[in-house]
């Protein structure tokens, strides 16, 4: 479970939720981050992403293998949306066609790609999930 260590409501949200649901206090994760709905792509991947996976691939859940955890939950507080970021240059997206050259994404979707943080995944365009109908 997921809150924003800033906002001691949101904490609060998370608690409360893991209380409810049974989720041990051991599986809540706080970040400091901004308090609105949108978040930069730079303060996404400094402040979310990576810290996140630090701690994820800390206890050994993201790895793919077979976890207790299952799903990660974003409470109240958490930015639900990443700014587009004109600056950022990756390959390919010139070559694109315009509708998708775009980089803004919604925050649980960025989050859905952390298991394919170290093959470098596009932040543009169509992205393919690997594990799709793997079940």
């Amino acid at each position: 479970v997921l809150f924003n260590s800033k906002l001691p409501e949101s904490k609060a949200v998370a608690e409360h939720y893991a209380k409810l649901r049974g989720i041990p206090a051991n599986h809540l994760i706080g970040l400091p981050l901004s308090d609105g709905h949108t978040i930069s792509r730079r303060e996404f991947t400094v402040k979310l992403e990576q810290p996140l996976a630090v701690e994820l691939a800390r206890r050994n859940l993201l790895d793919g293998k077979a976890a207790s955890i299952r799903y990660l939950v974003l409470c109240w507080g958490v930015p639900i949306r990443v700014d587009k970021d004109d600056a950022l240059n990756e390959d390919g997206r010139s070559q694109a066609p315009s509708s998708l050259r775009r980089n803004e994404a919604s925050v649980d979707s960025e989050l859905a790609m952390l298991p394919q943080l170290g093959q470098a995944p596009k932040r543009f365009g169509i992205v393919t999930n690997p594990v799709f109908r793997q079940a």
